[in-house]
């Protein structure tokens, strides 16, 4: 994907979902390192699992900047699933900028 680090961050609790997610946060986390574990530059980061009450994506890639302000370029991946709903995202303008 060219890029020379990736972080892949299990979500926590999607304020659009009424439902609880199909694994714990603990195991999610653990799927993704065993899925990753070998491929350099590939990390994971229980940050949104561990936050208190819900998760808003826009809050999560701020806190990732004021944490590492030496980055230069972020791209953010996420599923085709969540396209239809991203206009009931909180602030998803801010995620173009």
């Amino acid at each position: 994907i060219g890029a020379k680090t990736v972080l892949f961050m299990p979500a926590g609790r999607n304020p659009l979902k009424t439902e609880a997610p199909k694994g714990s946060g603990d195991h999610r986390l653990m799927m993704i390192e065993l899925a990753i574990k070998n491929t350099p530059g590939y990390f994971v980061s229980d940050l949104e699992i561990l936050a208190q009450g819900k998760s808003y994506t826009v809050d999560t890639i701020e806190k990732i900047l004021s944490a590492a302000p030496k980055i230069t370029r972020l791209s953010f991946a996420m599923g085709t699933d969540q396209i239809a709903s991203l206009h009931k995202w909180k602030d998803p303008e801010r995620l173009f900028k």
